[in-house]
């Protein structure tokens, strides 16, 4: 009887748990049903698309710089992990400074480096490819391919607070440009989604633009080149 019971009480009880579970969950509908409910009607949009962070990367492809460096620029300010919204106010700031796609001139191209909104978004260009972000690395490339790197990267700094020794310490620009361009051709997260080279021709101009031992050192420089992410 001992035994019987020892058989018994198992079974009953695992079938009282399966009753229960069974209660429990017919109250529960599946899970299509609780992100309709939630979700009221769904939008073909993804909600995501809409989502207050890309306000400014929308004003800035409708070609609204101004307004869109209030969205991007506080975006910016946070930090690693919000790169592509440094990459964005960058872009801007060089559109409000008067960059455009066509070439400049050399009176211009001058009259661009001394601009402070032009200075500012090299910088957080900048920010964004020292954080190793590709698409950042590329548009340095761009810049240094037309000479449009300034020398002294510092925005509050003016021509007549650098005296000669900081100049003499300062990195020629064709290896600083070279370095950029090895550091974008071999940047892992480019190479693992298979993302394209944006501009080749840039790559080539740069190239072209130095000795080769300027091209060799800016590869030295990418091959002991670290990221630096800015917290702010």
């Amino acid at each position: 009887m001992q035994k019987y019971r020892k058989n018994i009480l198992p079974i009953l009880s695992l079938r009282c748990a399966l009753f229960i579970s069974l209660v429990f969950t017919a109250h529960i509908p599946p899970l299509h049903a609780q992100m309709q409910q939630s979700s009221g009607n769904p939008s073909k949009t993804p909600r995501y698309y809409s989502a207050p962070y890309w306000e400014g990367f929308k004003l800035k492809h409708a070609d609204k710089c101004e307004e869109a460096l209030k969205k991007l620029v506080p975006l910016a300010r946070q930090g690693h992990g919000f790169e592509d919204a440094q990459l964005a106010a960058g872009l801007c700031m060089l559109r409000l400074a008067g960059l455009t796609s066509s070439s400049p001139t050399k009176k211009e191209k001058q009259e661009l480096i001394k601009n402070v909104n032009f200075r500012k978004g090299f910088d957080w260009i900048l920010r964004a490819a020292n954080a190793g972000h590709f698409r950042a690395q590329a548009s340095l490339v761009s810049l240094y391919a037309d000479n449009l790197a300034p020398s002294y990267s510092a925005i509050d700094a003016t021509q007549d607070q650098l005296n000669q020794d900081q100049l003499k310490q300062m990195h020629d620009t064709h290896v600083k440009g070279a370095m950029w361009a090895h550091l974008y051709l071999t940047n892992p997260l480019r190479l693992q989604i298979g993302a394209p080279i944006i501009d080749e021709a840039k790559i080539k101009k740069l190239e072209n633009n130095m000795i080769k031992n300027n091209w060799l050192l800016g590869k030295e420089l990418a091959r002991n080149w670290i990221p630096v992410y800015n917290k702010q």
